[in-house]
């Protein structure tokens, strides 16, 4: 009983990150491509790509600013080709090289979606420039 209403808590909290990091994002960045639909995926996993810019750059960015990112799905951790997960979805080679996922848990806040939002733009900006 306390594990199911611990599920429900975490699946709750980190669904209202998620659905904040897709708003918040979107409002800043409309070329940004997620992989899935809400109703497709995990509430605590996102998964998007940026338009003609690699992942791997992003990743390290991101990592100086002590966020913590990964490259493709889940099921291809530490494979430096794309995601055979987001090419079966129909997703071009090029765009799935530069997919990113972010994981949410319990113990994130609000306040850590908008440091994440802030830095991805800053990030991109600076590797489009």
């Amino acid at each position: 009983e306390l594990a199911e209403k611990n599920r429900l808590k975490f699946c709750e909290h980190t669904l209202s990150l998620k659905m904040e990091f897709i708003n918040q994002i979107k409002n800043d960045f409309q070329e940004i491509i997620f992989h899935s639909e809400i109703e497709e995926s995990l509430p605590n996993i996102i998964n998007f790509s940026i338009p003609n810019v690699h992942g791997e750059p992003i990743l390290i960015a991101l990592d100086f600013k002590q966020i913590m990112a990964s490259s493709g799905s889940a099921c291809s951790t530490a494979s430096t080709e794309p995601s055979h997960v987001l090419l079966a979805k129909g997703i071009d080679k090029q765009t799935a090289l530069g997919s990113i996922r972010i994981s949410f848990g319990i113990n994130n806040t609000f306040e850590e979606i908008k440091y994440i939002n802030k830095s991805i733009i800053e990030v991109i900006n600076d590797l489009k420039s």
